[in-house]
């Protein structure tokens, strides 16, 4: 999130300005999985404070405020939360806070307030959102035998009933003498006479066993049914177990769903470029799940290997553009995963479609799979010209070739297998700064200490040149930093999410589309006019080196 105030680290003295680059800091500075991780070190003694209720439950946290006392909804029954004086102290603070004041609501209703209109709309949105995502029924699945805390309040609530203390609302009341139990007992009616009907129609279309089977014969001829048949009741009820003839593998599931001739353990969910990534993966002996929905709920990670920490989000360029994803779904995503320990990498359509050597080349890097690994120490370093450098960069780097003012490569038995540009930046605030504007390595190798020893040279020539520091940006859809802050480098902040043009086939620079002040027109009338949206990533992380 972003902030006017600066974020101090909780163990040391760094300070910045955003918590993304905080977060990053805490990772790689302090070992800690994630900021949160860092807070409760600090704070509470490695141990994560829960629901002040007593059910064990996670509660919300933030950098600045710290941990809840309680999760959303748990505190409503005070005389359950709290001992028996501060539910007294607070039931008369309530009631004191009440007493002789007029709500500002009183007599308003959504039919004539707009007000209290928005305000209910709103709150229905986000109560059905709370009870959707399980933060809401804190008492779901509890009772009075296994939860001390509901049974106290039946207790209680048995004496109070049974001295007359409580009397029940409709006590005496019948639905002639009273309107609210005859609208209650309409809307029963027919609820029921509704339900009824439906189970009639469907009793209607409900299939014989003898239909059954042959639609099965038919069009499930890869699926064997392995349940009674007479377990059926309706078509979209997963209660019928299918065994896949391929695979053996076993599962309950609708008699529509089977009539698909799918197995999903054969052929999981997943786009075709990601079943294929999948694929790769799985070459490389990497275990893997995809579509996996729990990890980072409520996104999903399209291949997530719990072993070795690692998921890839596969991009589309259609599905994936300004008009189904905002601006900071592929940061947020990454931020989530990173929070949970999850090192995400993006992979974009066009780079698995066009450049699928260099992806792959990627991939197994960040698994530690490649085929060969050389010490940068057996490696002769040269001077390369600007020929070599752009072949290299073309067929190595994810974004190619940029023009350089000078580069070297790693010569091992005179083949070049690593290599560094630099250039003047781009952004004018980083006057007497040179930029590292690529580097990269043979596709399938790793250079052991090719970025340092490469590094180091860089260093010498600036500090010749007369330039004071040396900087770069790497690019959090597949990179973390950590390589430039071992060798040196100090991370200074982060750009904000980069953006591409894209016409849904490729992805363009954004400078490729401007606005064009001699026609008049506005960056988005130029963008409308050429067919092509913005496609978000994420942000660049901003690193230096003085010399």
């Amino acid at each position: 999130m972003g902030t006017s105030s600066k974020l101090k680290c909780t163990h040391c003295d760094f300070s910045c300005g955003r918590m993304k680059g905080l977060e990053l800091h805490i990772i790689s500075t302090h070992g800690f999985q994630s900021a949160r991780d860092a807070y409760i070190s600090f704070h509470h003694n490695g141990n994560e404070p829960r629901c002040g209720c007593g059910c064990n439950e996670a509660v919300t946290w933030s950098w600045s405020k710290g941990f809840s006392r309680f999760r959303s909804g748990h505190n409503g029954n005070i005389d359950a939360c709290y001992d028996a004086d501060e539910a007294r102290r607070i039931r008369e603070l309530r009631s004191s806070s009440l007493t002789g004041r007029i709500g500002w609501a009183l007599g308003l209703t959504k039919e004539n307030s707009e007000t209290i209109r928005k305000r209910t709309e709103a709150s229905s949105v986000g109560i059905r959102k709370s009870f959707d995502e399980g933060r809401r029924s804190w008492n779901k699945g509890r009772r009075a035998s296994n939860d001390q805390r509901i049974a106290e309040h039946a207790r209680r609530a048995r004496a109070e009933f049974a001295s007359g203390k409580r009397v029940a609302w409709h006590k005496g009341k019948t639905k002639e003498s009273s309107d609210g139990l005859r609208k209650m007992s309409t809307s029963i009616s027919q609820r029921f006479s509704d339900r009824a009907l439906r189970d009639r129609l469907t009793a209607l279309k409900r299939l014989s066993s003898e239909e059954i089977i042959d639609r099965l014969r038919t069009y499930a001829t890869s699926l064997e049914l392995v349940s009674n048949v007479q377990q059926y009741t309706r078509d979209r009820h997963n209660n019928l177990v299918f065994r896949c003839r391929s695979c053996g593998s076993a599962n309950e599931r609708s008699l529509l769903s089977a009539l698909t001739n799918r197995c999903y353990i054969c052929n999981p969910n997943g786009s075709k470029d990601q079943l294929e990534i999948s694929k790769f993966v799985r070459s490389l002996g990497i275990s893997h799940v995809i579509s996996n929905r729990s990890e980072i709920a409520p996104y999903e990670l399209d291949i997530w290997s719990s072993p070795a920490g690692i998921a890839i989000e596969y991009n589309g360029l259609y599905f994936h553009s300004e008009c189904f994803k905002e601006k900071n779904y592929h940061s947020n995503k990454t931020a989530l995963a990173a929070a949970r320990g999850i090192r995400l990498i993006h992979i974009f359509e066009d780079e698995w479609r066009d450049q699928r050597e260099i992806v792959e080349s990627m991939i197994s890097h960040k698994f530690g799979v490649t085929n060969r690994s050389i010490a940068a120490r057996k490696c002769e370093i040269r001077i390369i010209e600007s020929a070599v450098r752009k072949k290299f960069f073309d067929a190595t780097h994810m974004d190619g070739d940029a023009p350089a003012r000078i580069a070297w490569g790693l010569f091992y038995k005179d083949e070049l297998i690593c290599c560094m540009s630099l250039r003047k930046p781009m952004n004018s605030k980083y006057t007497g700064a040179i930029e590292i504007c690529r580097f990269s390595c043979a596709l399938g190798t790793q250079v052991i200490g090719g970025l340092g020893k490469l590094t180091k040279a860089a260093r010498s020539w600036a500090n010749e040149s007369g330039f004071t520091s040396i900087m770069t940006y790497v690019d959090t859809r597949h990179g973390d930093g950590k390589g430039y802050l071992k060798v040196g480098f100090n991370l200074i902040g982060q750009t904000p999410n980069r953006f591409w043009w894209t016409d849904d086939v490729n992805r363009y620079d954004r400078f490729v589309f401007r606005a064009n002040s001699k026609a008049g027109l506005t960056e988005q009338q130029v963008a409308k006019m050429a067919g092509v949206k913005k496609i978000w990533g994420c942000p660049n992380l901003i690193l230096t080196l003085p010399t």
